[in-house]
């Protein structure tokens, strides 16, 4: 039968349907961080953005006024954010918290323990938003799952990169935790410093006029540039006179072990030297060396008795004064 031989008539063509990016609104801080590598001078901020699904880069914008958006970073892949699920406690800076050191929930990634040494060159590096809404920065050596994305972390390092006057105070609960790793990036501060400025976050492949962008108010003070807080601040009698003594520490440049003293990493060596009793402020001064004479006579002009406080920190022309060494002692 010559029908057995015939030819089909092709299938119509089908198109496929174009892929579906939904429009997710993003978690996200804008932090407003110290240097953390210690060699970088720029001083940036930091943005850490976060979604599930991560379908496109996240834009970060800057209104200025009315319509004028300024594109200032973009993170090309999720950060891990997440909270505190118990509080952190207050501790000492420097030293590692043996033992168990606080909880964390994450909203997406994962963690992972490494060992001293690791911890030591830098590695599992995180910030935590403090009460006040600075950020101290801490690394952990041990991760431990417990599940359901939630992690116990210790043997904790606090104070990191000049935050250590930050771990006196207990991280409550459900306090930001952001893991400082590549894809946390830079916001350039050119410009950008100011309080309350307006800022627009979303996704990259919408337009920002999209409902899935959100604006939000923050201060940028530039902590990048500000100064770390002086250490082995000494105070002792001699003969009346009041003579005070310290180490300058440098946020730029002041890990090596090699040099012979430590960088100052600023435009020009200045600190602000001040006495205080009951709250007020007695005296200041701006002095340009890591010593200062308060002599007996100044300080019966000054009515200086019972208990007082001297405080040092260091100057930076463009952030000001950083945070104080202080010594309590009765005269």
């Amino acid at each position: 039968e010559s029908a057995t031989y015939t030819a089909l008539p092709a299938p119509p063509a089908v198109t496929p349907p174009k892929p579906v990016s939904p429009a997710i609104s993003l978690a996200h801080h804008l932090m407003d961080l110290p240097i953390v590598d210690g060699e970088d001078a720029t001083g940036a901020a930091k943005l850490a953005a976060f979604s599930d699904p991560w379908i496109s880069a996240a834009n970060l914008y800057l209104n200025r006024s009315g319509d004028d958006y300024q594109l200032v970073a973009s993170a090309q892949s999720p950060a891990i954010v997440g909270a505190l699920a118990t509080p952190l406690a207050p501790a000492v800076s420097d030293r590692f918290m043996r033992g168990a050191g606080c909880d964390v929930e994450l909203f997406g990634g994962g963690l992972s323990s490494v060992d001293e040494l690791a911890v030591l060159n830098g590695a599992n590096r995180a910030a935590v938003q403090t009460p006040d809404g600075e950020w101290e920065i801490l690394q952990f050596k041990a991760a431990e799952l417990l599940g359901n994305g939630n992690y116990r972390l210790s043997d904790l390092l606090r104070g990191q990169a000049g935050t250590d006057h930050l771990t006196g105070v207990v991280a409550p609960q459900g306090a930001p935790f952001v893991v400082l790793n590549a894809s946390v990036v830079d916001v350039p501060l050119t410009d950008l410093s100011g309080p309350d400025l307006d800022w627009l976050i979303g996704p990259a492949h919408k337009p920002v006029t999209h409902f899935s962008y959100r604006t939000f108010s923050e201060t940028i003070r530039g902590v990048g540039y500000r100064p770390y807080r002086p250490a082995h601040l000494k105070v002792r009698l001699n003969g009346g006179d009041l003579e005070s003594s310290w180490t300058r520490r440098s946020r730029v440049g002041g890990d090596s072990w090699d040099g012979f003293e430590t960088p100052l990493g600023e435009e020009r060596e200045l600190y602000l030297w001040r006495v205080s009793a009951a709250g007020a402020t007695i005296r200041e001064e701006l002095i340009s060396q890591p010593a200062h004479h308060y002599p007996a006579a100044l300080q019966a002009a000054d009515g200086v008795t019972g208990e007082i406080e001297i405080s040092v920190s260091q100057v930076s022309d463009r952030f000001g004064p950083g945070p104080s060494a202080k010594v309590t002692l009765h005269v």
